[in-house]
């Protein structure tokens, strides 16, 4: 008499099961990974904008000028350039953001003067408008930035 010898491995059923399960799982879960992502982009953009103050201050002291980020029509949202107040050459820019949930509102422009100083304040909210996520992006007299969590 012939051994028969036992097969290894899942059958049709078993893994069309397993599927489905897993189907359900992705679809209960989907939700809460929506919002860690608007929550992500809330803190993408506001980061983005506080190293772009960094910058307008480091280039201010290296040139020995002052140095104004100034928001594109429409708001931060649409994106910002980074220029030379005397020249007007144009140091640094930033596309849209490409969410349209995603609104910067406050102040529409921050300079910084040849001394690493802002020649006024600026805050800048940055709101997701569909889940409520905001940081605030604030420049100080002092020529400092920093990004809290609640809103301006």
């Amino acid at each position: 008499m012939a051994r028969r010898v036992a097969e290894r491995g899942f059958t049709l059923m078993e893994f069309l099961i397993a599927t489905v399960l897993l189907a359900i799982f992705i679809a209960m879960a989907l939700p809460s990974f929506q919002g860690i992502i608007a929550n992500n982009r809330v803190k993408s953009a506001s980061e983005q904008l506080q190293a772009a103050l960094f910058f307008t201050r480091s280039e201010a002291v290296k040139r020995n000028q002052t140095v104004s980020l100034s928001c594109k029509t429409g708001g931060c949202q649409n994106g910002w350039t980074v220029t030379v107040d005397v020249s007007g050459t144009q140091l640094a820019a930033q596309n849209s953001f490409g969410d349209v949930n995603l609104q910067i509102t406050g102040s529409t422009s921050a300079s910084v003067s040849r001394n690493g100083r802002a020649t006024t304040t600026a805050a800048f909210n940055v709101i997701r408008t569909d889940k409520g996520y905001q940081r605030c992006v604030r420049l100080y007299l002092s020529g400092l930035s920093e990004v809290s969590d609640a809103g301006c």
